[in-house]
């Protein structure tokens, strides 16, 4: 029977495929059948979010984690350029938001409060309401990166 810690690793190769999977239909969309094509910003993501798993499989959870803020940040700018919809962005926040959270911890332990406790990320990495107030909320007003706390 497999450890614990096998298992969370197990568990974050399994979401990362799994958001890897999403990204690259997200770019078909973006690159093929989208009204507005977009091809720039949606490689830079596309790269980012498969980055990940490649990262977790060379056990590299700092690159990781870095792969997986950068995919958020270009994530955001899709958004904010309205190439993307809020039910698209809030699609690929549910993968990669969890993966920021879990990737922040693993790879910086002095964030850990204990073993069974985790801590967010530091003020540093919030995005201002500012920042955001450029963003392309849609008519129903509602801003998915707003809604999960705005951290890159």
């Amino acid at each position: 029977m497999e450890n614990n810690e096998e298992r969370k690793l197990l568990d974050l190769r399994v979401e990362s495929k799994a958001y890897a999977i999403a990204s690259i239909k997200l770019y078909q969309h973006l690159t093929e059948y989208a009204l507005k094509k977009e091809f720039n910003l949606s490689k830079q993501y596309l790269i980012s979010s498969t980055r990940i798993g490649d990262f977790i499989r060379q056990d590299n959870n700092l690159e990781a984690y870095y792969s997986a803020s950068s995919a958020k940040y270009w994530l955001e700018l899709l958004y904010n350029g309205g190439y993307i919809d809020d039910d698209q962005a809030n699609a690929m926040l549910e993968y990669c938001d969890p993966l920021v959270r879990i990737l922040y911890v693993i790879s910086h332990p002095e964030a850990r409060k204990d073993k069974d406790t985790v801590r967010t990320q530091p003020a540093a990495t919030q995005v201002s309401s500012s920042f955001l107030a450029g963003s392309s909320a849609t008519a129903s007003g509602t801003n998915p990166f707003a809604q999960k706390g705005g951290t890159l």
